[in-house]
């Protein structure tokens, strides 16, 4: 008995321990559109696609922080201040104890990456409002899509003892919508005429704003001073607002925000769409497509540090998206 009174605070300890000192991490990403539960939207609450209010997706949080292996970082898209209860944020912040913001832009609604994590930050480096989608005479003139388009850059790292992990959570543009109206119209055949005209577009052009944007962010990634840095692995990790292939045809947009990273791949027994999410009537006439990614970038010494990296698709519900959490073992 009274090993058993010394054992159980042992294997508590173990269970929430960080991972820095084992040999493997993990990140878990997902975008929960805030945006649908904001309170001044036209059309909050759109409940065939997400939950009533935010206590679906906070029931899977706390549920994913209290797993027996639990991620070590949690981030999210589309976070605004408010948006989990108090009660839920004491909860998680038990575990993950360090939280980091970046707003997305001045323009908009205070929108947020949030990371949650359990070790803190070893460095970090943001760049506001750094990822452009145009250039700047068209952002100023067009500042009603700025408000949506213009995003920040933003890099935290994590020191796991022999090398640097250095995290760049991402939510980049989604101009397709307004592209399919700007080149369609009301009547069908126009319609179908924007649909065509978006979809080529972004397969194969290298001026809309996706692509615009997946230039600045690799210039953004390649000024980063920890960029190159030895001893250091590179995650990149969001919602691209982009698929990586459609009928074997990677888009050019995906390509640029790829460079020289490598996406890394999936188990071929997943299904590989995380938007729309299954349960999301809202989206039931658009294709299934993976469009959240996670790319890596090694520059460790194999001799020393020999990484493998997994992803995998989760199934939470309540949002538009499916997460994805990456699985790094080295």
């Amino acid at each position: 008995m009274n090993f058993l009174k010394f054992l159980l605070p042992i294997s508590f300890l173990v269970a929430f321990m960080p991972s820095a000192h084992a040999d493997h991490f993990s990140m878990h990403w997902w975008n929960i559109g805030g945006g649908n539960f904001w309170a001044e939207s036209p059309q909050p609450r759109r409940t065939t696609c997400y939950a009533k209010d935010a206590s679906e997706i906070e029931k899977n949080l706390i549920a994913v922080a209290h797993q027996n292996r639990s991620p070590d970082v949690l981030a999210f898209a589309e976070y605004f201040d408010g948006f989990l209860s108090p009660k839920t944020l004491a909860d998680v912040g038990a575990i993950y104890p360090y939280s980091y913001g970046f707003l997305y832009n001045r323009l908009g609604r205070p929108y947020e990456i949030f990371v949650l994590s359990k070790l803190p930050a070893s460095d970090q480096r943001s760049v506001f409002e750094g990822l452009h989608w145009a250039q700047p005479e068209e952002e100023q003139r067009s500042e009603n899509l700025s408000y949506y388009y213009l995003r920040s850059y933003q890099r935290l790292s994590f020191q796991l003892g022999k090398f640097t992990l250095n995290f760049v959570p991402l939510h980049a543009v989604d101009p397709w919508g307004n592209l399919i109206h700007q080149w369609g119209g009301d009547d069908y055949l126009s319609r179908v005429r924007g649909f065509l005209e978006t979809g080529l577009s972004m397969m194969f052009s290298q001026d809309n704003p996706s692509a615009v944007q997946a230039k600045s962010f690799q210039q953004e990634l390649h000024a980063d001073p920890a960029w190159q840095s030895a001893d250091s692995f590179w995650v990149v990790m969001g919602d691209f607002n982009l698929p990586d292939e459609v009928l074997g045809v990677t888009p050019m947009a995906f390509n640029h925000f790829k460079g020289p990273l490598a996406e890394v791949s999936l188990s071929q027994r997943q299904h590989h769409q995380t938007f729309p999410s299954v349960s999301c009537a809202e989206y039931k006439k658009l294709p299934h497509l993976r469009i959240d990614h996670a790319l890596t970038e090694s520059f460790l010494d194999p001799k020393k540090v020999s990484m493998k990296a997994k992803a995998k698709i989760l199934d939470e519900s309540g949002s538009d998206h499916f997460p994805i959490q990456l699985d790094l073992k080295w």
